[in-house]
C-alpha cells in the first residue's frame, strides 16, 4: 500500500487531497514561525504577509484574521478599515458583527449600534446582537433594558447564545434587585 494511503491511526481514515495539503500548509507554516519569529514580530516585519495566508482561507475569514492581528497590534482602527474594505464588497452579518465588537470596545456605541442594526438586516436570529446590546447596557448601568436585551438574545438563539447570556442575565437582574433593595 502507498505511503499517502496508509490508515492514521488505525482509524481506518485516510489523508485526502486539499485537506492534507492544506493541513501540511498550515503545519509548515506554523513550525516555520513558531521557530524564527513571533506572530507578532512576524506580522509587524510585513504587513502584507496576512494577505498570504488569505490565499488559504475563506476571504470572510480572511478579513477578520487580518483584522484580529491589527487589533492584537493596537491597531483598531485598522482593523476598522480591513473590515470596511471587505465589506464593501461581501456585505455579512459576520464582517459587522465584528466591526461591532470592535466598536463596542472602543466605546463608539453609536457606530457600533450602526452595525449591529446591520447584523440584524443580514441574520434577523442571530442573538449575539441583543447580546451586545445587553452589554452596553450594563456598562452604562441601566440595567432593566439590559435585562430586556438579554431575554432576547435567548428567545432568538438559545442554542448560541444560552448559556453566557444566562450568566449575563442573571447578573443583571441580581444589579437590578440590589438598586430596588437600595432604594427602598
Amino acid at each position: 500500500m502507498p505511503d499517502d494511503e496508509m490508515p492514521i491511526e488505525n482509524t481506518g481514515a485516510r489523508p485526502r487531497g486539499k485537506g492534507r495539503t492544506l493541513l501540511l500548509a498550515v503545519i509548515v507554516l506554523a513550525a516555520g514561525v513558531g521557530v524564527w519569529q513571533s506572530w507578532d514580530v512576524w506580522f509587524k516585519s510585513d504587513p502584507t504577509r496576512p494577505a498570504v495566508l488569505a490565499e488559504f482561507v475563506h476571504p470572510g475569514t480572511a478579513a477578520q484574521a487580518v483584522a484580529d492581528c491589527q487589533q492584537r497590534l493596537g491597531r483598531p482602527d485598522a482593523a476598522l478599515a480591513a473590515l470596511e474594505r471587505f465589506a464593501e464588497h461581501h456585505p455579512s452579518a459576520d464582517v459587522y458583527m465584528h466591526m461591532a465588537e470592535i466598536l463596542s470596545a472602543q466605546r463608539r456605541w453609536d457606530e457600533s449600534e450602526a452595525k449591529l442594526r446591520l447584523v440584524e438586516q443580514h441574520d434577523p436570529k442571530r442573538g449575539a446582537v441583543f447580546m451586545m446590546r445587553g452589554d452596553r447596557y450594563v456598562s452604562e448601568e441601566r440595567y432593566q433594558k439590559a435585562v430586556a436585551m438579554y431575554e432576547r438574545a435567548i428567545a432568538l438563539d438559545p442554542v448560541r447564545c444560552g448559556r453566557e447570556v444566562g450568566e449575563k442575565l442573571v447578573a443583571a437582574k441580581a444589579h437590578l434587585d440590589d438598586v430596588s433593595r437600595k432604594e427602598n
